[in-house]
């Protein structure tokens, strides 16, 4: 009986884990979405969106010859933990979810890395989207081995989505990876602006 009993009390702790855990994999999943449409690349081309999946931060990076800021955005906590700790609630009253966002607009001057980091991730940009024959193409999505940022921007007419797909790090997902350590470290010694967004 003692044993039933363990076995119960496991399956209950095991069952309460994967709830948590698939809680918060559609709370990343949503924090994306979010981050989507919080953020969209201008029509002209000017500017590139760039959203760190796994952490739930993004960046609006100018393609301005300049190339002398970034818009740095992330939660106050994860954006994805805000989202997993009101979906229930949210869902079962039919009410949007609160999120709280802090938004910096980062410079050469405040973050002297900043111009370096940005010209060489347009670099790599420029060079995979101008040969995309290893890339498999789906409704203006263009689907490449990477495993974490998700890049956006416009050309000519259309929009198209750069996708992680794969468990490798290839040179634009390092340059992305070098801009987002650099913004997130200049983030850190600035005062950010706070927004509230509902969801």
């Amino acid at each position: 009986m003692k044993l039933l009993g363990g076995l119960l009390a496991f399956g209950g702790v095991l069952t309460f884990e994967l709830a948590n855990a698939q809680t918060f994999e559609v709370g990343r999943t949503l924090s994306i979405d979010f981050l989507e449409r919080l953020i969209t690349p201008a029509s002209d081309g000017s500017d590139i969106v760039v959203i760190h999946a796994e952490v739930g931060s993004a960046m609006i990076i100018s393609r301005g010859v300049t190339r002398d800021h970034v818009v740095y955005l992330r939660g106050s906590t994860f954006l994805w933990a805000q989202i997993a700790e009101q979906i229930a609630g949210a869902s079962v009253r039919g009410e949007p979810m609160h999120l709280e966002v802090q938004r910096w607009v980062l410079d050469t001057k405040s973050c002297p890395p900043l111009s370096e980091k940005v010209s060489a991730f347009v670099a790599q940009l420029d060079e995979t989207v101008s040969d995309l024959r290893g890339a498999s193409t789906t409704d203006k999505e263009i689907i490449v081995d990477g495993a974490t940022f998700l890049i956006e921007m416009a050309v000519e007419d259309a929009s198209i989505t750069i996708t992680p797909n794969g468990a490798f790090d290839p040179p634009l997902q390092q340059a992305a990876g070098e801009l987002h350590s650099v913004g997130s470290g200049c983030a850190g010694s600035r005062t950010p602006n706070v927004e509230q967004h509902d969801f």
